[in-house]
């Protein structure tokens, strides 16, 4: 979603929005064997791969907040977007309070899905179990919070391109009348 937001803000001639997310300190270079085509043999590369350790969130998202300020006091981005899931209040009232200090308008964008939709746009597939019970214990946002409607992006989103392929042209010139054929 931050993606497709930042993609319409570009889209509309807006500045570039910056997007700071809580996945990005879960990323970790891992090294991997790759076999190329036309090779026989796999060589090692180097990628980077998601991997979640529980026991590092909290600290990740503190330094997701230190980042989220430390952006806010620079002043080069007029909108900032956190990427993250906040299933606590906790995790973003500090966010909220500290651009809202700071003079930025906060907008948050709730997403509602069944445990099937969820588990299908996982794009870390995380486990059933862990997203049934973040479902279980979610915590709605306070009401004074301003909501961001994302579901046109989202929509916009899921349809597919499809290519058009032109016509024949069905007329014929007749003199200076175009006939049509049946």
């Amino acid at each position: 979603v931050a993606k497709l937001i930042k993609e319409k803000e570009l889209e509309h001639g807006a500045h570039t929005p910056r997007i700071l997310a809580l996945d990005d300190y879960f990323i970790t270079e891992v090294e991997v064997d790759e076999k190329l085509p036309g090779q026989t043999k796999a060589k090692k590369v180097k990628t980077e791969k998601f991997v979640y350790e529980e026991e590092m969130e909290d600290a990740y998202r503190s330094s997701l907040l230190k980042a989220f300020n430390k952006t806010l006091s620079d002043g080069f981005f007029p909108m900032v977007i956190v990427d993250a899931i906040n299933d606590k209040t906790m995790y973003f009232d500090q966010f909220w309070s500290d651009a809202k200090h700071k003079g930025f308008e906060v907008y948050i964008a709730e997403l509602h899905g069944e445990l099937s939709q969820c588990l299908e746009r996982s794009s870390h597939k995380r486990p059933k179990k862990d997203v049934e019970k973040m479902l279980k214990d979610w915590e709605k946002a306070p009401v004074y919070y301003k909501r961001l409607d994302v579901s046109a992006l989202l929509q916009d989103a899921a349809i597919n391109d499809v290519e058009m392929e032109e016509a024949p042209d069905t007329t014929s010139v007749v003199g200076d009348e175009k006939k049509k054929e049946e």
